[in-house]
């Protein structure tokens, strides 16, 4: 017997709904993908609810739920992405995961016409970032606002503050950005009151700056959704919970792009390696990533991959692109074909449905390949072709347990050692003596 090495790869947002466009197929269906088909029939496959049935899973939750962690270990959306653009936060940092967005005046609301600002990047989305910046300090607390990716960035206070206050982004458009308030658990905690004073302050002043700004201006004559005020949620603190190494006993590396992802894999203890080209985006080096992932093979236990570019495809409701960036993720699989020794698992982290450009609670579809599974009957991986699968409906939280004993590694329940060392840990063992 030995140890199957694991290579985890987590394509964002690739599950949908059946769409008209495609006469009542998904994306996955409708791609031509015979390399992800090849893998699930030589496979088992099923349906996995990252987080619980009919939740809309977000992705920093439900790849923690993946790895194996639970609500209470996970950190805050905001230190997250600190974490994974490499922003330094202290033990009293309280930090936000935030957008560039687009906002419309109404009476004395602020509605939210675009979370993204149409994606806004580049010199514009720097721009805004310079701007907010000369924010510097409100009534006593510092402000950093750092941009990482495309609309997204990350705010750091710095202060005696709480993160235990609720989200400014609605989540959704045509409702107005919400008033930062204590949690309901925070009662009339003095520390936040006043961190959500400081972030009422804070976004305000963020549409009297963007509001007029140069960019802004140029952005709307070209009919383009200007970037007009930063949208907070996910404050967080930062912890640290038991590594996935400790927790499974696996030397672990990753491989992604996004901020988020790169973050996710630093919170568990991963080793995170760049690769050129992983640009977290649609244009990202798919085979790059995937080859990497089998080099690194040779020195790590467990490779988790990364890609984004469903779901980006996903949020801009362009059902097409998503379809060829599945076919692109397929070509890239290519080689896990020929890969007899290592333990695959395909999956999306949830399901984002490209006709309404959001998350939705449908499982997602999910294969395992490899030397250990019973095979099932199921020839193609697609969300309803998988809901025939061996593996029949999962949670986030049963995969590890399952790859743990399907690559060779488990012995009994709680117990994760060779059969050798659970006889010295027995404290009733003694050897029988002549």
């Amino acid at each position: 017997m030995f140890n199957q090495k694991i290579l985890l790869l987590i394509c964002d947002g690739m599950a949908d709904r059946p769409l008209r466009a495609f006469n009542n197929r998904t994306p996955l269906e409708k791609a031509e993908s015979p390399n992800l088909d090849f893998l699930a029939k030589k496979g088992v496959t099923g349906l996995m609810d990252p987080i619980s049935p009919g939740v809309s899973p977000p992705s920093d939750s439900s790849h923690l739920f993946i790895f194996g962690y639970e609500s209470k270990d996970h950190p805050g959306r905001g230190v997250i992405e600190a974490l994974g653009a490499s922003i330094p936060l202290n033990r009293e940092s309280v930090a936000f995961r935030c957008n560039i967005a687009t906002v419309e005046r109404k009476s004395n609301q602020l509605i939210v016409k675009d979370r993204r600002a149409g994606r806004i990047k580049g010199k514009d989305a720097e721009e805004a970032a310079k701007i907010v910046n000369e924010i510097g300090e409100i009534d006593g607390v510092k402000v950093k606002f750092f941009h990482t990716l495309e609309h997204r960035g990350v705010l750091v206070l710095e202060g005696n503050l709480s993160s235990q206050v609720t989200d400014m982004d609605p989540q959704v458009t045509n409702l107005p950005v919400a008033k930062a308030k204590p949690k309901i658990e925070a009662g009339k905690d003095l520390k936040a009151i006043k961190t959500a004073e400081v972030l009422n302050k804070f976004v305000l002043k963020t549409f009297t700056l963007l509001n007029e700004a140069s960019f802004n201006v140029e952005r709307t004559s070209k009919g383009l959704p200007p970037g007009n005020i930063i949208l907070l949620r996910g404050a967080g603190k930062l912890t640290f919970a038991k590594s996935f190494s400790e927790k499974w006993g696996l030397k672990s590396a990753a491989v992604a792009g996004a901020p988020l992802y790169k973050g996710l894999a630093k919170f568990a203890g991963m080793q995170l390696h760049e690769t050129p080209g992983a640009t977290g985006l649609v244009d990202t080096d798919y085979k790059g990533k995937i080859n990497k992932a089998l080099d690194l093979l040779g020195e790590y236990d467990f490779v988790f991959v990364h890609i984004k570019a469903s779901d980006v495809a996903s949020h801009k409701k362009d059902c097409l692109l998503k379809k060829k960036v599945i076919e692109k993720i397929d070509e890239a699989v290519e080689p896990l074909v020929e890969t007899k020794d290592v333990l695959k698992i395909i999956t999306a982290d949830h399901t984002t449905s490209s006709e309404l450009g959001i998350h939705t609670g449908e499982p997602v579809p999910l294969l395992i390949n490899g030397l250990s599974v019973r095979v099932d009957k199921v020839e193609k991986f697609g969300e309803r072709e998988a809901a025939n699968g061996g593996l029949n409906r999962i949670k986030g939280l049963d995969l590890m347990p399952i790859l743990i004993s399907l690559s060779n590694r488990s012995i009994e329940y709680g117990v994760r050692v060779t059969p050798e060392e659970k006889l010295f840990l027995d404290t009733n063992y003694e050897p029988l003596k002549l």
